[in-house]
């Protein structure tokens, strides 16, 4: 009864949102690139992940349509900031970022980023990161700690090795092609597990930061689209939804035990 009253007064010309309709504004969420345990394809093709379903129910409360697609990080970011009502879920807030996009919400834990190297590699002894530039060092193209490393004078290709996927930065340290790798932990230890890899073969070598990262727009989505998931994310952030989630994914799957890295103690 609730549809066809909606059709009707639509029919009519009257605009009317009853309760649990979903609004029919396009709005394109975008993935950028794999990013266990946040962001990643499971064996049945589908796209899963942390993040995954923190947006998604994002999105549902706010009631706008579901239509998320992956793309390698340079083209989503390419999208988010170059074409309107594009939404990307996972992109690290930086001073450079600031005024590039309506920021909605962080949409994961914090994330530890780092330098790795393979652990054999005992000549390698980082204090800072100045000390890296002697070094070659595999980064995802278009991800902040590629903007990072470029801003603080690391030139590209002679000292940066970019790649559009972090398990081919995994590959070239592992077979020697590169010396060192910039990456984040916890996804790296679910990727080098899916590799049939040894997380104790690889060290992290220097930290260089721990953040978390966000769900952003695009400058030209409307300005009632950028509140109403503001506003969305926010009430599920306070309910503890995305809390709820981190715990599933790391305490019922196992993934993190899995592949090797330590499990934070339980609540």
């Amino acid at each position: 009864m609730k549809r066809i009253i909606s059709r009707v007064l639509v029919l009519c010309g009257v605009a009317v949102f009853l309760p649990g309709d979903i609004v029919a504004e396009e709005l394109r969420v975008v993935a950028s690139g794999s990013f266990p345990p946040y962001v990643y394809t499971d064996d049945r093709g589908e796209l899963t992940g942390i993040t995954t379903e923190f947006v998604r129910a994002v999105l549902e409360r706010a009631r706008i349509p579901e239509k998320i697609t992956q793309y390698p990080v340079s083209r989503a970011m390419h999208l988010v900031r170059e074409e309107p009502r594009v939404m990307i879920m996972t992109v690290f807030r930086t001073p450079e970022r600031e005024e590039a996009f309506h920021w909605i919400a962080p949409s994961s834990p914090p994330i530890t980023s780092v330098l790795f190297s393979l652990a054999r590699r005992d000549d390698i002894r980082l204090e800072t990161l100045d000390d890296a530039r002697p070094y070659r060092v595999g980064v995802v193209r278009g991800n902040n700690l590629h903007e990072l490393l470029l801003a603080r004078g690391f030139s590209e290709p002679a000292q940066l090795d970019s790649v559009v996927r972090n398990d081919q930065n995994i590959s070239k340290l592992f077979h020697d092609r590169i010396d060192l790798m910039a990456g984040r932990e916890m996804p790296t230890a679910v990727e080098i597990q899916d590799l049939g890899l040894s997380w104790e073969e690889i060290t992290p070598v220097l930290t260089l930061d721990s953040d978390v990262v966000w769900m952003a727009c695009s400058p030209d989505t409307p300005e009632d689209m950028v509140l109403r998931l503001r506003t969305a994310a926010r009430e599920l952030h306070q309910e503890g939804v995305l809390e709820e989630i981190h715990r599933r994914y790391l305490f019922g799957l196992g993934m993190i035990a899995a592949a090797g890295f330590p499990l934070p103690t339980p609540e």
